[in-house]
């Protein structure tokens, strides 16, 4: 198991126990949870978030994740409002989760549990 733990809008934050999977998002999923997300391949960037701890356990990003953090980052420079000015931003339908722990800043949305 590997441990995410989420800071909410509200700074607020939940800890999970996670198994690994090809995803962050699937992860989340797998576990219960809802992951901010829309197109689930690196496009439209609802998953994005920033990686607060532990970077250092997750795989490199790949060339679709570069290359559209870098056209989105491009995108905003002209926004009063930037968000993807932080070090550390990863899509997690993207980012493979093989270790941990990690902590993740959802840039927009929130996580939470699927109740049935």
């Amino acid at each position: 198991m590997i441990h995410v733990t989420v800071i909410h809008n509200d700074s607020t934050s939940t800890t999970v126990a996670l198994e690994p999977a090809p995803s962050i998002l699937i992860a989340f999923e797998n576990a219960g949870y809802e992951y901010p997300h829309g197109c689930r391949v690196g496009v439209c960037g609802s998953c994005i978030s920033e990686v607060v701890t532990g970077i250092e356990t997750l795989p490199p990003a790949d060339f679709i994740e570069r290359r559209r953090l870098a056209e989105l980052r491009a995108a905003e420079r002209n926004s009063v409002n930037a968000t993807l000015d932080k070090e550390h931003i990863r899509f997690c339908c993207r980012t493979a989760l093989t270790a941990g722990p990690i902590t993740l800043r959802p840039l927009s949305g929130t996580v939470k549990k699927i109740t049935p």
